[in-house]
């Protein structure tokens, strides 16, 4: 079956061109060979096309894995913006959720450090203060662990933090 809209030679069964992408069209009743009726052989047709379109290139559309990847990855930079703009879509609400949890994490620890720093102002509080600095630098290693899983497309929690609870369902 050849094409109408490029004249590229499709297989019988093929509903769409294979290469522009366009509909096929079924030959009219008239022009089917009764099933009871052997049709003659017909010659195979030949068509020359000088300048056959270029195939499009499939545009991305809203729940395709790009997408999702995406949306995955804003939601540990700013963990509504999957929610804005793709509520329906369960990948990023996760990673929303997991950014979320990443977001009240690094929140609590600087509570936590600003606490220490009222308690412990002066000699103790240059110990607790490396401290503070290592606990920031892990807290970072899982932030960017969560990323990466996102980036990869897995739905894997954040290790440590990552499975404490679910805020966005």
């Amino acid at each position: 079956m050849f094409c109408t809209k490029c004249g590229k030679d499709n297989p019988d069964d093929s509903k769409f061109c294979v290469a522009c992408g366009a509909a096929l069209s079924e030959p009219a009743p008239d022009q089917q060979p009764q099933q009871n009726e052997e049709a003659p052989p017909q010659p195979e047709q030949t068509r020359i096309i000088q300048n056959p379109p270029e195939p499009e290139q499939p545009k991305q559309q809203p729940g395709t894995v790009a997408n999702e990847v995406v949306m995955a990855v804003l939601a540990y930079f700013i963990f509504f913006i999957p929610l804005l703009a793709a509520p329906e879509d369960k990948f990023a609400r996760y990673h929303a959720n997991q950014g979320l949890i990443c977001v009240l994490a690094a929140i609590a620890l600087g509570i936590v450090r600003a606490i220490f720093f009222v308690i412990f102002w002066g000699a103790l509080w240059r110990v607790f203060s490396l401290i503070f600095n290592l606990a920031w630098l892990g807290w970072a290693a899982l932030w960017i662990m969560g990323i990466i899983n996102a980036a990869q497309a897995k739905t894997k929690p954040v290790p440590v933090i990552g499975e404490l609870f679910t805020l966005i369902k």
